[in-house]
C-alpha cells in the first residue's frame, strides 16, 4: 500500500502546473491566473478535499494527510482509519458518493477504484495500516486511502 501512496505522490507532484492559493505554503506560478482548460470549471483543491472527506463519512476516523505533501502540490489525501481492514465494498461505497458529486468511475479493480473529475484523478485504496505507521495510528488496523491529484485551479 505504501508503494501505491508513493506512486500517487510522485505523479501528483509531476502533474502540477499552477499552485492553488488555498494550499498552505503554495507559491503562485506564472500560470496562477489561468483557468482550467476543460469546458467546465475544474474543482479547486478545497472542493476536492471536501469531496474526499464526505465520501469517507462513516467509514472510519478521518485523518487529514495533506500536510505530508510538498508545498504547492496539487494533491489531496484523506485517510479513514478503522479497527478492521476496510473492504473493497467500502471503497465502492465511497466511489458511489463521489460519483453522485460529479466524479466518474474510471476503473474498478480488485484492489482499487479510480475516478476522474475534470483534471483531477482519484484513487480509493483499502488495506492495512502500513507497518511504519502502526504505532502512530494504534489501535487502528485498517485504512481506506482516498487520494486525488490534478491541476490546482484558481477562481477568478
Amino acid at each position: 500500500m505504501v508503494t501505491v501512496v508513493s506512486a500517487v505522490t510522485v505523479m501528483a507532484v509531476a502533474s502540477c502546473t499552477a499552485a492553488d492559493p488555498s494550499v498552505p505554503g503554495a507559491k503562485p506560478s506564472a500560470r496562477s491566473g489561468a483557468v482550467s482548460p476543460s469546458p467546465h470549471p475544474g474543482k479547486s483543491w478545497a472542493e476536492v478535499t471536501a469531496d474526499l472527506r464526505a465520501a469517507g463519512d462513516g467509514l472510519g476516523t478521518y485523518k487529514d494527510m495533506n500536510s505530508h505533501h510538498s508545498p504547492g502540490a496539487c494533491m489531496v489525501s484523506s485517510w479513514r482509519l478503522s479497527r478492521q481492514v476496510p473492504t473493497m465494498e467500502q471503497a465502492r461505497l465511497a466511489a458511489e458518493r463521489l460519483r453522485r458529486n460529479g466524479w466518474k468511475v474510471d476503473k474498478n479493480k480488485a484492489e482499487t477504484v479510480s475516478l476522474t473529475s475534470g483534471d483531477w484523478i482519484a484513487a480509493l485504496v483499502p488495506g492495512p495500516v502500513p507497518d511504519e505507521l502502526r504505532a502512530e495510528f494504534a489501535p487502528h488496523e485498517g485504512v481506506l486511502i482516498l487520494t486525488a491529484m490534478g491541476k490546482c485551479v484558481r477562481r477568478p
